[in-house]
């Protein structure tokens, strides 16, 4: 049974922007990790915790853990401290060096880049659209 059938007139607008899905952002990145930071290495994808899943688990040119959560639109304090989530455990979980987290999204709330940096974890801008 068909509920609601709506037509809609869509108008042009130069601030209007589509953006790919936080999939595509994962996979260009688990293809080209470069495009987070030099040396990079991904090991593990949906890295399953406890305390969530994480989006990408990497080594980072020293060869130490670092931990991506990816963001298809603009991060907020709720994705840092996702973020910083995952590192705690990771860090506890862990016998090794865990470098910190890096937030990817196409931009950064001021609020959370102040939680970012409060915390000692990392931001990468990195536009979804561009890569699918």
């Amino acid at each position: 049974m068909i509920r609601l059938v709506s037509a809609l007139r869509l108008g042009v607008t130069l601030n209007y922007r589509v953006f790919g899905t936080e999939e595509d952002l994962v996979n260009a990145i688990v293809s080209n990790p470069g495009i987070v930071e030099d040396g990079l290495q991904i090991i593990a994808r949906e890295y399953h915790t406890i305390v969530g899943d994480i989006d990408l688990l990497g080594k980072d040119s020293r060869g130490n853990l670092v931990v991506i959560e990816c963001k298809r639109s603009q991060a907020g304090p709720d994705a840092v401290n996702q973020l910083k989530r995952y590192v705690e455990h990771l860090s506890q979980k862990e016998g090794r060096n865990v470098r910190g987290g890096i937030l990817v999204a196409p931009s950064i709330s001021s609020a959370a880049y102040h939680y970012l940096r409060q915390y000692g974890l990392e931001f990468r801008r990195v536009e979804p659209k561009g890569l699918v």
